[in-house]
């Protein structure tokens, strides 16, 4: 993640002279910093997605309290067709 903000932080200035001509802007009525902004952010956005970024969801009850369940996966028994594959492996999860 560091290696993608310092790529970033190279990309920012070449982006704003780049965008300086209006017809090289995404959209020629956007502003510099419109579509340095939209490049930063797909930037972030593909990064993110390459390097499979996860945030573990926590099966605790928060504010939901009593409301909060945690639903255990079904008996291997009822898996079939595609979701039978030894790789799939189900997991519990919760809700409201």
């Amino acid at each position: 993640m560091l290696t993608a903000m310092s790529l970033l932080t190279m990309h920012l200035p070449i982006w704003t002279l780049a965008f300086l001509p209006r017809r090289s802007r995404p959209h020629h009525e956007w502003s510099v910093r419109q579509a340095v902004v939209n490049m930063a952010l797909r930037f972030f956005l593909r990064t993110i997605t390459v390097i499979k970024a996860q945030s573990p969801l926590s099966l605790n009850q928060g504010a939901e309290k009593n409301r909060f369940l945690v639903m255990k996966p079904a008996d291997r028994a009822f898996y079939d067709g595609g979701i039978s594959d030894p790789d799939i492996q189900p997991e519990s999860i919760g809700g409201t």
